[in-house]
């Protein structure tokens, strides 16, 4: 299996995505479409086994640049290596020409970033492979329907149908245009025409086979193991790096089905085993939601993520990627390292992580810290110690650096300033020592929370 990659030279004439005038390559819509194929390049190159890359630069001919792409960084070199804005346009040239000169096999997928702006006469084109089209321009109003329509006759033969809105899912145009970012026309391209990775999923004796939506590209986490469970609220505000729909293998894409599988299928000699697999990850979620839990998992690579329900999924579960833990913010604590307690109640055992230097709230088991007036009852008791510094001091900066990180899990750095108000204005009736205490605590209320230290008391005063 190979990936050709061809970016048409008439990007370069004219504009950014924005309508501006271009004043380099870079910034130009070439510029965009060289950036495309790279992430797309980089994507590709993750896939087990590694497919053939091929790139291609499109002018008044057809220039093969490589067969062998190195890297992504590599190809953008190769890309933009001579290329001149206000260069060339021969958009329709392209088209004539990728049959012969590019020479695909059935097995190669031809992607073709263009701005389908002209384009003179008919199509006479047929490509023996999966052709697709990426289309770089500021607007939809700035293309040539004619071309737009030649385009997607081309892409829907190549891929076996005929143009019509029941199989256009399978053959239509990527559109970046101003208000598209780069990442997601690579996310949705690598989708549609990437072999997406497929994960072992275990949870306990339970192994099922699962895709994910969208695929996880950025690691190769081919084994996904759940090391515990969890209540829900104990990691409702951990970061997310991302988050993916947890799919059986073959349910990911519904193609046309035989006649004659049709009829099994109904009468119940076939798709056994992917009904079967789905029951079984809807029963787990059903589980974990009668339960509050989530599941915390590892994946193969060393990362970590959380396993939870989620309605509008097939399997009624969620995949939350969390980021590498060398990015993760200091109140999170080390996964490698786990315990078991017992829940409040006694009728449960819960997975925590031992070693936190932060505990949660005192009312973090319940729904919403916020809800439950988790935050005024904290704010209470931090000023109650505050009044009676320098008495119980180690409890005031216990419960003040607890309060100042949990209120960084949510994002509410508010919270902190309205203290900060309330100290400012209490230490004003209070002894001398309260007032140190008090313009030592400030400056760190003020601070990125995310990746301060714990406020640590003052030595002098002791």
């Amino acid at each position: 299996m190979g990936f050709i990659f061809v970016v048409d030279t008439s990007l370069t004439m004219g504009l950014q995505l924005d309508g501006q005038p271009s004043c380099s390559v870079e910034d130009s819509r070439y510029g965009v479409a060289s950036r495309i194929a790279c992430g797309l390049i980089q994507r590709a190159k993750k896939m087990v086994p590694e497919p053939r890359i091929s790139l291609y630069r499109s002018g008044d001919k057809v220039e093969k640049l490589t067969t062998e792409v190195e890297s992504a960084a590599a190809a953008q070199k190769m890309l933009t290596n001579g290329v001149r804005l206000f260069g060339e346009s021969h958009t329709g040239a392209l088209l004539d020409r990728l049959a012969t000169d590019l020479s695909p096999t059935p097995d190669d997928h031809i992607i073709v970033l263009t701005d389908a702006t002209s384009y003179d006469g008919d199509v006479n084109f047929f490509a023996p492979c999966e052709c697709r089209f990426v289309i770089v321009n500021t607007t939809k109003n700035g293309m040539d329907p004619t071309q737009i329509e030649e385009l997607e006759e081309v892409s829907a033969e190549s891929c076996g149908y005929e143009v019509g809105e029941d199989y256009e899912d399978y053959y239509h145009l990527f559109y970046m245009s101003h208000d598209t970012s780069e990442e997601s026309i690579v996310d949705a391209v690598a989708e549609e025409m990437f072999v997406v990775p497929v994960y072992s999923l275990s949870i306990g004796n339970l192994t099922a086979t699962i895709t994910t939506s969208p695929p996880i590209w950025e690691d190769r986490p081919f084994e996904i193991e759940a090391i515990g469970f969890c209540k829900s609220t104990n990691l409702q505000n951990i970061p997310v790096a991302s988050n993916h729909f947890v799919l059986l293998e073959n349910k990911r894409r519904e193609i046309d089905v035989p006649m004659e599988e049709e009829e099994n299928s109904q009468s119940g000699d076939s798709d056994r085993s992917r009904r079967g697999g789905q029951h079984i990850l809807q029963l787990v979620a059903e589980a974990m939601k009668a339960e509050g839990m989530t599941a915390t998992v590892r994946f193969g690579s060393g990362r970590f993520g959380i396993l939870s329900t989620y309605s509008e999924a097939s399997s009624g579960l969620l995949l939350s990627l969390l980021p590498a833990p060398a990015l993760l913010p200091a109140y999170v604590p080390n996964f490698n390292v786990l315990t078991v307690i017992p829940h409040q109640n006694d009728q449960y055992e819960d997975l925590v992580v031992k070693e936190c230097d932060e505990p949660a709230s005192h009312l973090a088991n319940l729904h919403s810290w916020i809800n439950s007036s988790g935050i005024q009852n904290d704010l209470g008791k931090i000023l109650r110690y505050f009044r009676k510094l320098p008495d119980r001091v180690d409890q005031f900066y216990l419960e003040l650096n607890r309060v100042r990180f949990y209120a960084a899990v949510i994002g509410c750095q508010q919270i902190l300033q309205e203290l900060a108000k309330m100290m400012r204005e209490e230490s004003v009736q209070l002894n001398e020592q309260v007032r140190r205490h008090t313009q030592h605590v400030l400056p760190f209320l003020d601070l990125d929370i995310t990746q301060g230290n714990p406020i640590k008391d003052i030595p002098i005063l002791h």
